[in-house]
């Protein structure tokens, strides 16, 4: 009998053009091409890593919970970081409702990030942007964000989460209860505390910003006046 996955596997490792064209039969385990063709597929030639099977399950979940905006983009960075060793850009569970606007921020994925970045300390613009459009986010919108506070070489996490929260909601009211729900190191659904300095800190630093969701006629002129500066 025809072993279904072998045939699958000689079918994606063959030339289209010969399997069109070339007479072929099946004979003791192996495709054998003819006339003139001496090519011999046969499982010993063909190996298949044991853990592949696990990983391209662990891949599905992770492309399912996340629904990245350009899955073949996100794809390429997650295995890049799976190689590495590095925290894949991956949502912990599916968020609801989906998002609106494709590439757009959304709480979900500020987690990811705060996951692959951490909650303290300084992160590189550059490591920053790499890890933001390996979620396949909307560049401008980091754009806009940095601008905000000028942050140039260098970024404080703690003040990004922030700011990314403002864009979020509408009132600081809600940014704040946002920024504890993603800085605290309590379990999920529970009481969301952060350290009181943090929280202080955090709220001065919005309150001196205008970190609400970006009206239409800010993103035109922002979008005109962005590609003139640093960014």
């Amino acid at each position: 009998m025809i072993n279904d996955h072998r045939i699958s596997i000689i079918i994606y490792s063959t030339p289209l053009h010969f399997l069109l064209n070339t007479p072929s039969f099946y004979t003791q385990g192996s495709f054998i091409f003819s006339p003139g063709m001496n090519w011999i597929y046969s499982t010993p030639q063909i190996f298949i890593p044991p853990k592949l099977p696990d990983i391209l399950k662990q891949y599905i979940k992770a492309a399912i919970r996340t629904q990245p905006h350009d899955l073949l983009s996100w794809s390429a960075y997650y295995f890049k970081c799976v190689h590495a060793g590095m925290i894949p850009p991956v949502k912990k569970h599916l968020e609801f409702p989906i998002f609106a606007n494709p590439g757009s921020l959304t709480p979900g994925f500020l987690h990811v990030l705060i996951h692959q970045l951490g909650r303290e300390g300084y992160v590189r613009t550059s490591v920053l942007y790499e890890k933001w459009l390996g979620l396949t986010l909307n560049k401008c919108e980091l754009d806009r964000m940095l601008l905000l506070h000028h942050y140039r070489g260098k970024v404080d996490i703690m003040e990004f989460v922030a700011i990314a929260a403002g864009h979020l909601c509408k009132t600081l009211s809600a940014t704040m209860t946002l920024v504890c729900e993603l800085l605290t190191s309590e379990p999920e659904g529970g009481s969301a505390k952060i350290p009181l300095p943090w929280f202080i800190h955090l709220y001065r630093l919005l309150a001196e910003l205008d970190c609400g969701p970006a009206r239409q006629d800010e993103i035109v002129v922002q979008d005109i006046i962005l590609p003139f500066g640093e960014r």
